[in-house]
């Protein structure tokens, strides 16, 4: 059992990709009446430094979706994701910041988006007995685009 919390930044709401702005003709992926939100995960602290948390980052997604299954991305924004599941026992040694993978990239389709600009509240899937509370880190309003490229990650 463990409380966690989880301190990110939401640092981009878009409607559409293109991995290369400056191919001739140019692919864009959309999300049609969605959007897609890009977070930072900065640091994830356990306050009781006994506990023990794991963390996997396919359980982390927007609170409108319902469920971590509605806000899968797949390609082309995995290839900018930067994330591994991992253990967190801060007694042990096991801390978010020490395991090589801070920050972490996230990115998740929102169907039912916010007013563009507004952070995105998200949720995680967690076990039973444990606890995750996300804290943001970052000001309001979130920057946001129409065409987003690799540049604005």
């Amino acid at each position: 059992m463990a409380l966690a919390i989880i301190q990110y930044n939401e640092f981009l709401q878009f409607s559409c990709f293109t991995e290369d702005p400056n191919a001739v003709p140019r692919f864009v992926e959309c999300a049609g009446l969605a959007f897609f939100m890009g977070i930072s995960i900065t640091d994830i602290i356990l306050p009781d430094p006994n506990s023990q948390f794991f963390l996997n980052p396919d359980l982390i997604f927007p609170q409108s979706e319902n469920t971590p299954e509605n806000a899968r991305v797949g390609q082309p924004l995995s290839n900018y994701q930067r994330f591994a599941s991992i253990l967190l026992a801060p007694a042990k040694g096991f801390t978010f910041t020490g395991s090589g993978q801070a920050p972490m990239r996230i990115f998740r389709r929102v169907e039912v988006p916010t007013p563009p600009g507004k952070p995105t509240l998200l949720s995680y899937q967690a076990s039973p007995g444990d606890f995750v509370v996300f804290a943001p880190n970052n000001p309001s309003p979130i920057p946001t685009t129409n065409l987003a490229d690799p540049s604005n990650f």
